[in-house]
């Protein structure tokens, strides 16, 4: 039997300025989403902090 890595990430990747709408993503994505998926969850923003159950928070920094 092979062991199984957790090799798959899923990444949302949101601008600063829709700041307003990361809480109602937080709780929309975890009514709905089945946590038990082994996957690395990333939430990227620009340079805000976003605090997302169950995201690790990564920025891109300003600019393209």
């Amino acid at each position: 039997m092979s062991t199984y890595k957790n090799n798959i990430a899923l990444l949302v990747h949101a601008c600063d300025s829709y700041e307003f709408l990361y809480k109602g993503f937080d709780y929309t994505f975890s009514e709905n989403w089945d946590f038990k998926i082994p996957c690395n969850y990333y939430f990227a923003t620009e340079v805000k902090n976003a605090d997302v159950n169950g995201f690790t928070n990564i920025k891109s920094g300003n600019g393209e």
